[in-house]
């Protein structure tokens, strides 16, 4: 809060909400992260032939394409690995074991244990059976990477959005308070008379065992004036602008309004 005097008849109280531009950020990031990391292909083609006895690996990314071939001999068995998550689920990932590593069809672990399952059984069979001439595998999460990226993205931007960088102007000389709301796109005025404001008051939003707050304006007749957009943490900023809004109005109702 930076407030600004312009005269002894007139006050501007800037506002800058960090905190949601920076969860707003951190959310987008979030979002290209995963449209970049977790977007990918997995390959695992196979051939027993007189010309071709390996294995060729291949993830391809929005980054980059890795390529690994393994000779078939080398290849071992294929597992489902299961691990539990926090909130009570399970995730799964496909490893294949060989002689010198163990390798995994696609990063990380995800919740579709039905066609890892499948994939796994495929892979052994062909291991185990020396007659199964070819195999190909196929893990593609180009599109859930896609889809859940650009959900973390868009609300990342709507949060930005949402982030005004907020002016309270309290004018004694023309009895005015003028609220002025700024974010990357437009601008938004609100304009109260002196006298027909109550008081500047702090709203209370309960969720689960969280409380949020934002600063708004309490008019006579009931009405209440947002001056932020969102609910948020932090109690005791926001009673410092409020005591410092309700000080000018007090102070201009008292010494020009009367």
């Amino acid at each position: 809060m930076k407030v600004q005097k312009i005269d002894s008849r007139r006050v501007i109280i800037h506002t800058n909400p960090v905190f949601i531009l920076i969860i707003g950020s951190l959310v987008f990031i979030a979002g290209l992260l995963i449209i970049t990391f977790v977007s990918q292909r997995t390959t695992l083609e196979c051939h027993r032939n007189n010309n071709t006895n390996s294995c060729i690996l291949v993830h391809s990314s929005f980054l980059k394409t890795i390529t690994k071939e393994i000779p078939v001999e080398k290849v071992g068995t294929a597992e489902v690995l299961e691990r539990r998550e926090r909130e009570g689920g399970h995730t799964y990932k496909l490893i294949i074991h060989t002689e010198d590593e163990k390798l995994t069809l696609a990063s990380g672990y995800s919740g579709d244990y039905e066609t890892k399952s499948f994939n796994a059984n495929k892979i052994n069979h062909f291991i185990n059976n020396k007659n199964e001439k070819h195999l190909y595998i196929e893990e593609d999460l180009t599109l859930f990477g896609l889809l859940t990226g650009s959900i973390f993205a868009i609300a990342g931007l709507a949060i930005m959005l949402l982030a005004y960088k907020t002016s309270i102007d309290i004018d004694g000389k023309t009895g005015m308070l003028m609220i002025i709301k700024k974010n990357i796109i437009h601008k938004r005025f609100d304009t109260n008379r002196l006298e027909n404001i109550e008081e500047a008051i702090i709203e209370k939003h309960r969720m689960q065992r969280a409380i949020t707050y934002r600063v708004a304006i309490k008019l006579k007749n009931g009405e209440i004036k947002p001056i932020e957009m969102l609910h948020t943490a932090g109690y005791q900023n926001r009673k410092k602008l409020v005591d410092t809004i309700n000080l000018y109005i007090k102070s201009f109702k008292s010494n020009f309004l009367e």
